[in-house]
């Protein structure tokens, strides 16, 4: 037969009005239209491309191949775009909801939206991505039916279409017995707006198939309305296994005293210039101060091509007010807390002992050392040092405070000037303890209201300590006036004593000692101490009660100037010391 082409069911080589019913096998080039009875047939195997099929039954214990190694299922990926249109012009607060209806959505869904010019400049593209898993809902429930998630994040923000356009997140309307995606427009401009909606999942393309889109409605977009490319999971740079939002691994040597120009230390900000103090930094904010877009504390380094840079450290007491500067590090080193002045007079004057350095730390406030264990110390090896009740210098001397009543003088240290000592009150030398006498440069000492009581009475030596000097000739002649009033007898005394006295290196002996007492009540004498290392003179009071003196002149037979703080005075109920 000739070969004609059937274009419907009434033309071509052969027409058939019944149905056809054969045992052979029936060979086709193909079809031109869709089957719309039943096809049926007892082994198939290998039916490699099928067209639009409105229903395909498989009867029996019969298989279905298809050339592919997916199993035929009603899932994968599908989408849809669709033009919304322009928003009303001049009306602020529009917004639209994409529909799904009421069906499983298992797998994720991207949203896109793009524009283009009208009224305003609105390119550009925001593409959120959410993955969920979610059940249908019931009607008047609030919630939904989802059993994971949604969890979503904005993949793509780019173009001015960032400043006119939010995509809401997946959410049940209870209202209205849909899932829904919100998209806002959060200019008041005439915008058009494109959307594309992706699916990928076992639901796809009953998802897409669902769609539908409500008319603009008066709706507010969340705060803040600019969405921002983010990320849900942790991101780790230079390492496979992030333990925290951000973790970045970099292994580096360090010179630790000038780091220098290295770069590679894990995470570098720059400046777009160094002349101008242009600043970059890191800064923090909190969640519920302006939804933490705000910085409340910050790590902030500042450039200049005229001095270098310099570091801030900043937190704050006003969320109103923001970050604030609290130690400031700048490009010499200098560290101010609490300040960012750095003018200062260097010292009061010239030091005594050694030379001055520059100040490198500025405080604004007072320094709290929490422990009375705690110190400030000053220099290397014999420091000194300043803590709770005590001020030690590098040479053992100092002051100390053991109790509530005296104010010591650390290791017995002698307290010397070339100018006057100022005392107002009573010098108290109860209980026994040694004390420096106070005086002028040419020698004469004047010890004032020295008084030493005792309410109960009783007897005391008291010893004053000969100077621990010596001339060219290994000597020391001196002579004593020693000036007072014995209250318990009632009577003035006035005494002299004098002697000669060698160094410890020739054996230290007391030698021509020769004493004076005009009342001769006192026994004045002198002899030399070896635990001191020094001669000493001394007299002897039956009663020491409300008992005064002063030492008024000091002479020394070589001739030298004595010094006020070269003699000490030591009250015992020992003869000696």
């Amino acid at each position: 037969t000739s070969n004609t082409a059937s274009s419907n069911t009434t033309t071509g080589t052969l027409v058939v009005t019944g149905g056809i019913g054969a045992t052979g096998t029936i060979y086709a080039g193909g079809f031109n239209g869709n089957l719309t009875g039943t096809v049926q047939t007892a082994s198939q195997p290998n039916i490699t491309s099928l067209g639009t099929l409105g229903s395909l039954t498989v009867s029996g214990t019969g298989t279905i191949g298809v050339v592919s190694a997916t199993p035929l299922r009603t899932a994968g990926y599908a989408e849809r775009s669709i033009d919304i249109g322009y928003f009303p012009h001049t009306t602020a607060n529009q917004a639209f909801d994409i529909r799904f209806g009421n069906n499983y959505i298992n797998g994720n869904i991207e949203v896109e939206v793009t524009s283009t010019y009208s009224y305003q400049n609105a390119t550009g593209i925001i593409r959120k991505s959410i993955s969920v898993g979610a059940n249908q809902g019931t009607t008047g429930v609030a919630g939904g039916a989802f059993w994971w998630g949604p969890s979503s994040r904005i993949v793509e923000a780019n173009g001015p279409a960032v400043d006119n356009f939010y995509i809401g997140d997946l959410e049940w309307d209870s209202v209205n017995g849909t899932y829904r995606i919100t998209i806002y427009h959060t200019a008041s401009s005439g915008n058009s707006i494109l959307v594309n909606i992706k699916a990928f999942g076992y639901t796809a393309v009953d998802n897409i198939n669902s769609i539908t889109t409500t008319a603009f409605y008066t709706r507010s977009a969340p705060t803040p309305s600019r969405q921002y490319v983010n990320y849900n999971e942790n991101v780790g740079i230079g390492t496979a296994a992030p333990v925290s939002i951000l973790d970045i691994s970099q292994t580096n040597s360090l010179n630790t005293t000038t780091p220098g120009r290295t770069t590679g230390y894990g995470l570098h900000l720059t400046a777009p210039s160094a002349s101008r103090d242009l600043a970059v930094g890191i800064t923090f904010g909190a969640g519920d101060s302006d939804a933490g877009r705000t910085a409340q504390a910050g790590i902030y380094s500042q450039f200049s091509g005229g001095y270098g840079t310099k570091l801030y450290l900043a937190t704050t007491d006003s969320y109103a007010t923001g970050a604030k500067t609290r130690i400031l590090i700048d490009h010499e080193g200098k560290v101010g807390i609490g300040t960012i002045d750095f003018s200062y007079t260097q010292m009061d004057n010239v030091p005594n002992i050694g030379s001055r350095t520059n100040n490198r730390l500025f405080v604004s406030g007072s320094v709290q050392l929490l422990s009375n264990d705690d110190a400030l110390v000053v220099g290397r090896g014999t420091s000194t040092f300043y803590k709770d009740e005590e001020i030690g210098f590098g040479w053992g001397g100092g002051w100390q405070m053991q109790d509530g009543t005296y104010l010591r003088v650390r290791n017995n240290k002698i307290i010397y000037s070339t100018g006057y000592a100022a005392l107002s009150g009573t010098i108290n030398t109860s209980p026994v303890g040694t004390y420096s006498a106070s005086g002028n440069s040419i020698g004469s000492y004047v010890l004032g209201n020295g008084r030493w009581w005792n309410t109960g009475g009783g007897a005391i030596y008291i010893h004053i300590l000969l100077p621990a000097r010596y001339n060219q000739n290994n000597s020391l002649m001196w002579c004593l006036e020693i000036k007072g009033y014995d209250f318990a007898a009632p009577r003035i005394f006035n005494m002299m004593i004098g002697g000669y006295v060698t160094p410890p290196s020739n054996g230290g002996p007391m030698s021509r000692v020769a004493a004076w007492d005009a009342t001769g009540a006192y026994s004045p004498t002198a002899y030399y101490s070896s635990n001191y290392a020094r001669g000493v003179a001394r007299f002897y009071m039956a009663d020491k009660y409300y008992a005064s003196f002063t030492v008024n002149s000091i002479a020394s037979g070589n001739g030298d100037v004595i010094a006020p703080d070269e003699l000490q005075i030591i009250e015992s109920s020992s003869a000696t010391i």
